[in-house]
């Protein structure tokens, strides 16, 4: 499954992944931002997953400078998840 959110200029697709990866956000060539969730997790998983790829589409992530753990890090922290289950 595919969609186009135009108010976010991000498509969302929902495909199989390595187990332990829930998801990521990428951008291609053509400067098109994809947010890539697990096809096989929970409604739950799904909707936890997105929220925390909205964290990075909205902090700009994909154009920080930041290593990737200090990434991960403030996004849970925005969205709450205590430190220690990091």
């Amino acid at each position: 499954m595919s969609s186009y959110v135009p108010a976010l200029d991000t498509w969302l697709l929902q495909r199989e992944l390595p187990q332990g990866v829930n998801g990521f956000i990428t951008r291609d060539g053509d400067n098109t931002t994809y947010i890539v969730i697990d096809k096989d997790l929970s409604e739950t998983g799904k909707l936890n997953t997105l929220t925390h790829e909205f964290v990075h589409l909205i902090r700009n992530d994909l154009d920080s400078d930041e290593n990737v753990e200090d990434i991960e890090y403030r996004a849970r922290v925005i969205r709450g998840i205590p430190c220690h289950s990091i």
